[in-house]
C-alpha cells in the first residue's frame, strides 16, 4: 500500500485503476454510500477503491467487497459490467497545483455487478455518512447521487467510451 503522499504522486502523474461495485439486493435496489472523502466528497455513490500494483482487477474486486461491505472471500456472483473512465477536478488530498487550481484525478474504473442482500453496514459507514438503497429509476431522478453512478443506468451505460 502506497503512502498518502507517493499515492498522490501517482494521481499527479499517471490514471489510477478503480473497482466500482453495483450492489443489488433481491429488491432490485442498488447500494449507495454518501461519500466522507474527495474526489465526489458529499454526494452518494457506489461502493469504490482503487486497485493495487501486482493485483489483479479480480483480485481487487474481491478486496474491496471484503474492505468496503465485510464480505469475504471469493464471490461467485461478482459478474464485470463495464469499463468506464471518471475524471475528477479535484484529488483526495485537495491538494493545489503552483497556480493554486486543484490537481485532477483520473480514473478507469472497472465495474462489477454483483447481488449481496446482506453487507456489514458499520464496515461501510467508515468512508460513507449514510447508506441507501434505491431502485434504478430512483438514482436517476436524484439530484444527490453522483452522475458516474447514474451512468451505469442509462441505456448506453455498457458501451462508456
Amino acid at each position: 500500500m502506497l503512502s498518502p503522499e507517493k499515492y498522490l504522486s501517482s494521481v499527479i502523474n499517471t490514471q489510477i485503476i478503480t473497482i466500482d461495485l453495483i450492489v443489488k439486493n433481491s429488491k432490485h435496489e442498488i447500494l449507495l454510500g454518501k461519500r466522507k472523502n474527495f474526489p465526489a466528497k458529499g454526494v452518494y455513490f457506489v461502493p469504490c477503491g482503487h486497485v493495487y500494483k501486482n493485483e489483479t482487477i479480480k483480485e481487487g474486486a474481491y478486496r474491496m467487497l471484503q474492505w468496503e461491505l465485510g464480505v469475504i472471500g471469493e464471490n461467485k456472483n461478482l459478474r464485470p459490467r463495464c469499463v468506464s473512465e471518471h475524471i475528477y477536478e479535484e484529488n483526495f488530498a485537495g491538494k493545489k497545483d503552483k497556480d493554486g487550481k486543484f490537481i485532477s484525478t483520473h480514473y478507469v474504473s472497472f465495474a462489477f455487478d454483483i447481488h449481496l442482500d446482506e453487507i456489514n453496514e458499520s464496515i461501510f459507514l467508515g468512508q460513507h455518512e449514510d447508506i441507501l438503497w434505491l431502485s434504478e429509476k430512483e438514482i436517476l431522478k436524484r439530484d444527490d447521487i453522483h452522475e458516474y453512478v447514474k451512468l451505469y443506468f442509462k441505456p448506453d451505460a455498457y458501451n462508456r467510451f
